[in-house]
């Protein structure tokens, strides 16, 4: 998961190691809405129809890496997800900027949704200059646990 206040300028390295064909595009404060509704239930699971934020926009996203965009047809896209590799990898792009709440909850979507084993016990979350931990929570019923952090590098 690529989270970044700086996403435009990834675009060009995540060409070169993973084959994405995205391009960077701009800048907006924007209603973003699902695009791709297949992709969004198997690796967003949860996520909402639409949320406002400002993100950095990628183009050139071919239709099924399309997650989240300016309208439903959207060629303006926040968020991307491009499959990878032979064993199903993926790698997702978030454009928001601001890391709200609503763009956490995507990224550990997808991360849930996508990784083969959970993540360790406390994760840090980083954005900008602070960081914070937050630690998981045992669930009553089967003691397992729910995440309420996620790694941003």
């Amino acid at each position: 998961a690529f989270t970044t206040s700086e996403g435009l300028l990834l675009c060009p390295v995540l060409g070169r190691l993973f084959g994405t064909a995205w391009q960077p595009s701009g800048y907006t404060s924007n209603t973003w809405q699902r695009c791709n509704s297949n992709s969004v239930a198997a690796s967003f699971p949860n996520a909402p129809f639409s949320y406002h934020a400002k993100a950095s926009y990628l183009s050139n996203v071919p239709q099924c890496e399309r997650v989240f965009g300016a309208d439903v047809r959207a060629a303006d896209v926040s968020v991307a997800m491009h499959n990878c590799g032979s064993v199903g990898g993926s790698i997702a792009f978030f454009g928001e900027v601001n890391m709200d709440e609503v763009t956490l909850d995507l990224v550990l979507s997808y991360l849930r949704a996508r990784s083969p084993v959970r993540p360790p016990t406390a994760c840090a979350i980083q954005t900008g200059l602070r960081a914070s931990v937050r630690q998981q929570q045992p669930r009553a019923a089967d003691r397992s646990c729910e995440y309420t952090g996620i790694a941003i590098a």
